[in-house]
């Protein structure tokens, strides 16, 4: 009834219940009696008195997530259905922990469907539960939230509540959900409503369980605890809404209470929800006091961003606050600037960026060592757009000069850690190596800074590695940065040197180790931290992993399912990109040409644009002109290549890149039949690079090409020297597997060319080993086409070895349908069908020569498609012919 305080057990229970709490009053043991109810109530005892007022009162509140998730996987547990957990229900499990609200209750009846595979039930279940809790409209149809609605009894909660308790049911759902909010907080906004006696309401809304009791709790250690209280999430729906002008009358009046329980000495607010919610609530006020609103938008934007990543999120909360601060003429703080510059670099907002940089620079109240720290942002903002040289130049000619003059030694040795960055990045590896191991790291030593240590020697490490010495760069990562991490306890790097390790272990095919160390030792560590970036781009990297295994479909899959949509969730838009253009090169290696050029051309390289990053522009030209390649426009794509990539990359002075465009430039060039150019260009431009650079991969991988076009223009015996003499060794010494691997395959090629088979054979089948380890799906099934066309050469097939060769071409094209690649597909069903023709399995054959032949047409190359159709004619003519 409206205005009764606690409602009392109905009369035929009450002597049964009057009894048991009676008998456990008159009992000194140490037995307790516990009972649980959604709300206070009262045990009349007959005689005017109250069984339950001796009743000790335990408030509940909703269960955490992580509380919710435990006992969501204990019921899968008990129920033989662990399978159901980290399966494709995820999102539906995920979706009823958040409709659930906390409730176990609810939660249990939204999670049963899912474990009994009733899928469909379990959905419509949960968006009753979330159109309940949006719209305050209860379901209707028969599903599983029904019975939870009926048994909760809404309507008579909403008939049982005066209009003054209406309106302070109302004042606390003024707050964000789920953060506890201070007694009085709730209590201001309640009069502002225009409730006389808040108190009394409160203690109502409580006793009925509409209000979640959070017991004392204080904003920040050793300040008062006071009362903290919630509007349940369940019952939110059951408040009136406010229109505006109340809205912002009830804000006016509850804000100084938050801060006066939130804020601590300095007058900051704690990092965490209570930031958001205080933050929103300055912005439902009437006109907020500037500091008070500009410390909830530092501490809301700092927990968004640099805890939890989401660095839209921090900026959508965050622009209309600087709006307000505008309006009350209050300049943001240096703290709050340097952040939402640094959110909105992350989500891509460029104008926001470069507003909030010269806004800083032009302001009145920067000192020395807040300039050199908005100028080294603007230096990372030129850099993200490609101009490295005019980043150099603001770090070597501003920024390091300021610190020099204030002496702060740390700070001098952090920037030129930074100018040492854009040298690599540039290419200057001997120069940046310099800086590390003369200027930045003995400056960390000196101050006994032993993290500083670890991360600049992991940065040598960085070096070593774009210079090839893998095994230096491996014993540094293991044996000084690692332990000293472990050491000082930053899990986070220790996490990201395990990335560098696996990175390594890549690089010379070490495949399944690197899978491990990426699966078991990085991602724990994120997922425990909370770090949704650095968990997507880990995924990325195992997807990397998994495609030069050959698991395209996988690595596919994690890219588009889980990767990407973290990256959309945090606003990461550059690696947004970077994903889509992965995405776009398994397309490319499926065949899928036109998908392939429809994400690069439409959704790519306009996301690059809108960055104004100039290097990821032209890398992405180059990738388009890849694709032209493919489908023979190589007047196109040397054009892109040689007019719209290579003259960025020389005006950014990247060095690197330089050297591959050029690379590139020789390809086309070998395709065209031009050899005398694509040689010139390759020893008199492209390699002098690589050796300035002291890349040594580089430089082999460019022998490489060289050989190509002698090769190609028939000079076998030079090509083959270049490969032993000046590639092979490099490898072998780099120990790069994967590279080793490719050059035998072209040595082997050039053996086969000279007549040599059986030297080609045994050059082909030494690869087998290293290959099968690694799980290299694509070499696998080159040694074996391979072989098997130098078999049938040789004459095998003549001598009692067609076996052994339909063998090689049996696991060839297992491989080929495995990765899916229309050409490999279509060369190896190519070769295979006639040789099972040839042992007599003539329907096999056909099959496979069929498939080679669609293969073919989907890669577009019409002509071969005609050769697999005219041998299937061949074959069904000789069968009629025997018939």
């Amino acid at each position: 009834m409206p205005g009764q305080t606690m409602p009392a057990p109905r009369p035929a229970l009450r002597p049964a219940l009057g009894a048991l709490i009676g008998a456990f009053n008159a009992h000194q043991g140490t037995s307790r009696l516990l009972i649980t109810s959604r709300y206070d109530f009262t045990a009349p005892d007959g005689a005017g008195g109250d069984s339950a007022a001796g009743l000790i009162r335990v408030p509940l509140v909703g269960m955490r997530r992580s509380e919710q998730e435990k006992q969501w996987r204990a019921k899968a547990r008990a129920q033989s259905a662990e399978a159901v957990v980290n399966s494709d229900t995820a999102k539906l499990v995920a979706a009823a922990l958040e409709a659930a609200a906390g409730n176990p209750g609810l939660q249990n009846v939204l999670t049963g469907p899912v474990l009994k595979g009733e899928e469909a039930a379990a959905r419509a279940a949960v968006n009753a539960v979330t159109t309940w809790r949006e719209t305050g409209t209860a379901p209707e149809d028969s599903n599983e939230a029904l019975a939870f609605f009926t048994q909760m009894s809404f309507d008579t909660y909403i008939a049982a509540l005066t209009e003054a308790e209406r309106k302070v049911l109302a004042a606390a759902c003024l707050f964000d959900a789920k953060v506890p909010v201070p007694r009085d907080a709730v209590a201001a906004a309640a009069r502002a409503l225009g409730v006389s006696d808040p108190e009394a309401g409160l203690g109502r809304l409580l006793a009925l369980g509409l209000l979640d009791d959070f017991g004392a709790m204080a904003g920040w250690p050793g300040l008062e605890e006071l009362p903290h209280l919630a509007a349940n999430p369940l019952a939110r729906p059951l408040a009136p809404r406010l229109h505006d002008d109340l809205r912002a009358s009830a804000a006016d009046v509850a804000l100084p209470e938050l801060a006066r329980a939130w804020r601590d000495a300095k007058g900051n607010f704690a990092r965490d929800q209570r930031a958001t919610a205080a933050c929103r609530l300055a912005l439902h006020a009437t006109a907020p006091e500037p500091e008070v609103l500009e410390a909830a938008t530092v501490a809301a934007a700092d927990y968004l961003f640099n805890r939890l990543g989401l660095a839209c999120s921090a900026l959508r909360l965050a622009k209309p606050a600087l709006d307000r601060l505008t309006d009350a003429r209050h300049d943001p703080s240096h703290p709050l600037s340097g952040l939402l510059i640094n959110a909105a670099r992350q989500a891509g907002d460029i104008a926001m960026q470069a507003r909030l940089l010269e806004q800083a620079l032009q302001s009145n109240t920067l000192d020395s060592g807040w300039r050199a720290f908005f100028l080294g942002l603007r230096a990372d903002f030129l850099h993200d757009r490609g101009d490295l040289e005019q980043a150099l130049r603001i770090y070597t000619d501003e920024v390091i000069p300021i610190h020099e003059s204030l002496r702060n030694e740390l700070s001098l040795a952090v920037s030129k850690g930074r100018v040492a960055d854009l040298l690599e990045a540039r290419g200057d590896l001997d120069d940046a190596l310099r800086i590390r191991h003369e200027e930045e790291l003995p400056v960390y030593e000196a101050l006994g800074d032993r993290r500083s240590v670890a991360m600049t020697k992991l940065k040598i490490a960085d070096v070593l590695e774009a210079r090839g010495d893998l095994d230096e760069a491996l014993r540094i990562l293991k044996e000084e940065v690692l332990p000293v991490l472990e050491m000082v306890g930053d899990r986070r790097e220790q996490a990201v040197t395990h990335g560098r390790i696996a990175g390594i272990l890549e690089v010379r095919g070490n495949l399944d180790e690197a899978l491990r160390i990426r699966t078991e030792e990085q991602l724990p560590i994120f997922v425990a931290l909370n770090d949704k970036r650095s968990f997507a781009y880990t995924k990325l990297r195992i997807a990397d992993c998994l495609e030069n295994h050959g698991d395209f479909d996988e690595a596919l899959r994690i890219r588009a399912e889980e990767a990407l949509p973290l990256l959309e969730a945090i606003g990461d838009q550059r690696a947004i990109a970077v994903t889509k253009g992965k995405i776009s090169d398994v397309y490319e290696v499926r065949g899928d040409l036109e998908e392939a050029m429809r994400l690069r051309s439409e959704e790519v390289l306009p996301a690059f644009e809108a960055l104004e990053d100039r290097r990821s522009v032209a890398i992405t030209k180059g990738r388009i002109a890849d694709l032209l390649k493919i489908r023979g426009d190589l007047e196109g794509a040397l054009r892109i290549r040689i007019e719209e990539e290579l003259p960025v990359f020389q005006a950014l002075e990247d060095k690197r890149e330089q050297a591959i465009t050029l690379g590139k430039i020789a390809d086309i060039l070998i395709a065209c039949g031009d050899f005398d150019e694509a040689l010139r260009i390759l020893t008199e431009e492209a390699l002098p690079i690589v050796a300035a650079l002291g890349d040594k991969r580089e430089q082999a991988v460019t022998h490489g090409k060289i050989a190509d076009v002698l090769e190609a223009r028939g000079d076998l015996d030079e090509g083959l020297r270049i490969r032993l003499e000046e590639e092979l060794p490099v490898f072998d010494e780099l120990r790069d597997k994967p590279q080793q691997d490719v050059t035998k395959g072209k040595i082997a090629e050039v053996l086969g060319a000279k007549g040599k088979i059986g030297a080609a054979l045994d050059m082909h089948l030494s690869r087998l080993t290293d290959a099968e380890a690694m799980g290299m799906l694509d070499s696998l099934n080159h040694i074996r086409l391979s072989c098997a066309r130098l078999r049938l050469q040789r004459g095998d097939h003549h001598i009692g070895g067609l076996k052994t060769i339909a063998d090689e071409l049996s696991m060839a094209w297992a491989g080929a349908n495995q990765i899916g690649r229309p050409d490999v597909v279509g060369e190896v069903g190519s070769l295979f069908g006639p040789v099972l023709a040839m042992g007599g399995s003539r329907d096999q054959a056909l099959e496979v020569l069929a498939a080679a032949a669609s293969a073919w047409d989907m890669f577009g190359d019409t002509e071969r498609a005609a050769d697999c159709r005219q041998i299937i004619a061949s074959i069904k003519g000789k069968t009629r012919e025997s018939s």
